[in-house]
């Protein structure tokens, strides 16, 4: 027999459901596309990440932090160098077929890196959460410097899973393996569908959360 929540906690439910309803948002996976043959020419010697010390990280473990990094799955530390680990790894994994002529370097500025804090995952209702993940992308020539693609933003935005649809039972350090795990993938088949070396996953999604 299913109890009846308590008067308070619908309460609490309907106040959390109402402040993601507030954040209720188009979310995406979007890029321009590079040139096949072009990106076929490359061979990226180096990924760099870097985060502008004007980007506001949030501790604060409440529903959706108002900054632009909120990152729980590593230790407390340096968010910044945190994330753009996670980054990296995920735009390595995306560029790993490339095996031209021309060796390049891609940099990367991050813009966003948005992931949900425990409040959200174990509080959010079912279907919400997202997380977040946008950044500046330009490609140089790794001997000239040369730029040969101009900066453009990519985004990497996923749905995120919340404990109110997830497998009982996860630890926290199994939900931040996961977390990573997702958000570099992610990364991966954006980084690796702009270069045409995989489907293109361009998409559009609404939903409540980050």
């Amino acid at each position: 027999m299913f109890s009846t929540p308590t008067l308070s906690r619908r309460i609490f439910l309907a106040g959390a459901f109402l402040l993601l309803a507030n954040c209720a948002g188009s979310f995406a996976v979007a890029y321009n596309p590079v040139p096949v043959e072009l990106a076929k020419s490359w061979s990226v010697k180096a990924v760099r990440v870097v985060v502008p010390s004007t980007l506001v990280v949030s501790e604060a473990d409440t529903m959706v932090p108002n900054a632009d990094i909120v990152w729980r799955a590593d230790p407390p530390g340096d968010r910044g160098t945190q994330v753009a680990t996670v980054l990296k790894a995920g735009i390595e994994r995306g560029v790993a077929k490339l095996k031209g002529p021309t060796p390049v370097v891609f940099d990367v500025q991050l813009t966003r890196f948005h992931a949900l804090t425990r409040h959200a995952y174990q509080r959010a209702p079912a279907g919400t959460g997202v997380n977040s993940v946008g950044f500046l992308l330009t490609v140089r020539n790794a001997k000239t410097n040369e730029i040969l693609m101009q900066p453009q933003l990519v985004e990497a935005d996923m749905p995120a899973a919340v404990a109110a649809n997830d497998a009982a039972g996860l630890s926290y350090a199994q939900i931040d393996a996961r977390t990573k795990a997702q958000i570099i993938s992610v990364v991966a088949n954006t980084v690796s569908g702009m270069l045409g070396l995989g489907p293109d996953v361009r998409t559009k999604f609404t939903r409540m959360g980050g």
